[in-house]
């Protein structure tokens, strides 16, 4: 069986890759499922394989991640653990075992030799927790020989998963399983852009290493898609530059001549405060901030403003960052400026902010700081 892992750097078209292949094996009369983990990735998918003409759209079945886990996985076998029908998911933001920091009793995952239905479902019953959604998935394969594994090789000729980068924990037990099969398989996902995850359970893997560790272990063979058709070269270079020496290979920009209008300014430049105005008047980029609170100043402007974690998957011509401590401390040169938060999730946050902008990319320091820092400063 053939198991690959395709690390697509932002930009690099994985979207278009997925539903290419999606298309060349639907007309060849095989049947595919393409599980994604956000809802507009699955409808982003679905657009793009019907733009392309396909013959046989109905070879291709794209489902979220706990939808698969549930239609796929957990229910048609369920009985084996709990007699109830599992209806639906309720969505978790945190353990729900969990009440001002203590676990709450009588929500072990067995009762003696039986599996306790308060560790999975809430209080109906009829519905699984997304925190332990995996964990049940993998419970229920194992209760039943892998069984429902061997369902999914039945029913598809190829499977592609994609963001597997906010996978962790659990899923990569799911994903263990998944790896059995003689289905080829396909993982596709940027490590560096991790900023959401599927859980806040503390099991392994949950680190980009870790991750990529645990799929060298499950032997899947990785191919990168180290370019952008997105940025600019001087902004792959600096994106780069905020994993370097994690093992990324350098990212190539596809982007062609740039546009006359775009090309008196462009690459990474800082912005001096008390240059605000003048910058926006000149250029109107997008306002990428990590919330509304920060720069609230600049909520009177007609200027478009994106959070850092919304502003994933989408492209600018031109973008303004209002920097956090972390990041205005890496633009100043430390490269360990996002060592110590227990997770990738502020630098790979980081990462998705700088590759959204397709010419320009700007900070906005205070002018005492901007003799500190490490990037050329808009004159």
């Amino acid at each position: 069986m053939t198991k690959k892992l395709l690390i697509a750097s932002a930009g690099a078209g994985k979207t278009h890759r997925i539903a290419e292949e999606c298309c060349q094996l639907a007309d060849d009369n095989k049947r595919v499922l393409v599980v994604t983990y956000t809802e507009n990735n699955q409808k982003e998918i679905i657009s793009k394989y019907k733009s392309m003409g396909i013959a046989n759209p109905s070879n291709i079945i794209v489902k979220g991640w706990y939808t698969f886990l549930l239609e796929d996985l957990i229910r048609p076998y369920q009985a084996t653990i709990f007699a109830k029908r599992i209806d639906s998911i309720n969505f978790n933001s945190h353990n729900p075992h969990l009440r001002n920091g203590r676990t709450i009793p009588g929500t072990a995952e067995k009762i003696g030799q039986q599996f306790n239905p308060r560790h999975f479902l809430t209080a109906c019953n009829t519905k699984a927790h997304t925190e332990f959604l995996s964990k049940l998935a993998t419970r229920v394969c194992a209760v039943n020989n892998n069984k429902p594994i061997a369902r999914l090789e039945s029913i598809y000729q190829h499977i592609f998963i994609d963001e597997v980068q906010d996978l962790a924990g659990w899923d990569f037990d799911v994903l263990k399983a998944l790896a059995r099969m003689n289905t080829p398989i396909t993982c596709v996902g940027d490590f560096r852009q991790t900023i959401y995850s599927t859980t806040s359970n503390p099991k392994q893997p949950s680190s980009n290493q870790q991750k990529l560790d645990a799929f060298t272990r499950l032997r899947f063979e990785t191919e990168n898609m180290s370019v952008s058709r997105r940025c600019i070269q001087t902004i792959c270079d600096f994106a780069d530059t905020i994993h370097q020496g994690d093992g990324y290979v350098p990212t190539q920009s596809l982007v062609g001549v740039t546009p006359v209008e775009f090309q008196a300014h462009q690459g990474v430049f800082i912005v001096p405060k008390s240059r605000l105005q003048e910058y926006l008047e000149t250029y109107s980029p997008v306002i990428l901030r990590s919330s509304v609170a920060s720069a609230r100043e600049l909520n009177v402007t007609s200027i478009k403003k994106v959070n850092f974690g919304i502003s994933k998957g989408l492209s600018f011509d031109r973008t303004l960052v209002i920097p956090t401590q972390n990041i205005l401390n890496f633009i100043c040169g430390n490269q360990n400026a996002f060592d110590g938060g227990g997770t990738d999730k502020a630098k790979n946050t980081f990462y998705v902010t700088c590759t959204r902008s397709r010419y320009s990319l700007a900070f906005l320091v205070e002018d005492r700081l901007v003799p500190n820092c490490m990037i050329q400063t808009w004159a």
